[in-house]
This record gives C-alpha cells, sequence and structure tokens, in this order.
C-alpha cells in the first residue's frame, strides 16, 4: 500500500471514479468515517477545508466550483482531467509532505486488511471489526461490554471477546514485533499503534 487517501467529494459517480483509480494506482482508499488519518485528502472545493484540515488536500472540481475560492497556496485539479494529472498531484502532494511512518497501523475496509509499514494480513469480519474499534479508541481502554455490544452485537457471558482477541494478537505478530493490544485486566483492551 502506497498510502491512505480519504475522499470528500459530493458527486457519487465522480467519488466512484476516483476511488477505483487510486486503488487501481496502489492506494488505499477511505471515505469520511474512517478510523486511519489519511496521507492525503481529495475533496470538493470548499474554503473551510483549505484551513481546517489536518494533512494535505488537493481540490478536485469544475473551474466554476473554485469562483469563490482562494486558491493561493492549495492544490487543485480541474475537471475535466487526465489520470496522469491526478497521479502526479498525489505524488507531489505525499513527497512535499512528511513521509508516511512505517510504524503506522492502517486498516483497509474494501479489503478487510490490517497494514504495518509495508506488510499486510487479512482479517475476518469480525477481527476487522475489533480491530477498527480500537484504532477509533486508540490510547482509550475499551471495555468487554463495548466490544461484546458493538462487534458481536450481543452481551454474551462467555470468552468470545477472549478468542478473537487471541486471534487478532497472532495475526498481528506477523505484522511488527511490538505488543499492539494490551489487555487492561477485567476491564477491557487498548490498542497502543
Amino acid at each position: 500500500m502506497r498510502g491512505l487517501i480519504e475522499l470528500k467529494i459530493s458527486d457519487a459517480i465522480f467519488h466512484r471514479f476516483l476511488q477505483i483509480t487510486a486503488e487501481a494506482l496502489g492506494y488505499s482508499v477511505t471515505d469520511v468515517s474512517s478510523d486511519n488519518i489519511p496521507d492525503v485528502l481529495i475533496a470538493d472545493p470548499d474554503p473551510k477545508l483549505k484551513t481546517d484540515a489536518q494533512g494535505p488536500v488537493i481540490f478536485v472540481g469544475r473551474q466554476e466550483q473554485f469562483k469563490d475560492f482562494d486558491t493561493t497556496d492549495a492544490r487543485v485539479i480541474y475537471r475535466p482531467f487526465l489520470v496522469s494529472e491526478l497521479t502526479e498531484a498525489i505524488e507531489k502532494t505525499l513527497s512535499d509532505s512528511p513521509t508516511i511512518p512505517d510504524d503506522r497501523l492502517l486498516l483497509d475496509k474494501a479489503l478487510q486488511k490490517a497494514s504495518y509499514g509495508k506488510k499486510s494480513i487479512s482479517l475476518t469480519e469480525r477481527e476487522y471489526s475489533i480491530l477498527s474499534l480500537l484504532l477509533a479508541n486508540r490510547g482509550r481502554t475499551v471495555s468487554l461490554k463495548e466490544i461484546e455490544n458493538t462487534v458481536l452485537k450481543s452481551d454474551a457471558e462467555s470468552n468470545v471477546v477472549a478468542v478473537y482477541m487471541t486471534f487478532l494478537r497472532k495475526k498481528l505478530e506477523k505484522l511488527t514485533d511490538r505488543k499492539l493490544i494490551e489487555n487492561i485486566r477485567n476491564v477491557g483492551y487498548m490498542l497502543r499503534a
């Protein structure tokens, strides 16, 4: 995976085109509900995003959409454009921003995979859901009840969560030597990634 791209595009067909194109170029693509911080945000022209975005943004739209938009110091691609223009803009944006750390846990919802550095693993639906919940609450203990209610959709009084955590930890060991999931005894689990 070359990096994580978030799409914030209102036109559903154009959104899908950008998603397919970016994935074909080897990027992982997410929408605004992602648990991960993107390396690049591709968005409709939005002056608020220009100042509030947490990372680099590429604004994409028709020329008339930029009528009241200050394009100074903004990376802009006007529609229609060539795929090579999009590729060049993404590469330039990534090269201008800090390097993607090799020690960052990323999730790919479409492929149900977890990546850490240059390695990736496939996850079951429940493993993905648990890891996604932990990643969304990184650094905070997620209670057993919360995992049971959110992921398992039940109040099971069993060791189901512990069993899935064992599976998940074994898979994550294939990605890194670091212990990513910590068991907070009798409370829950915390992701340290």
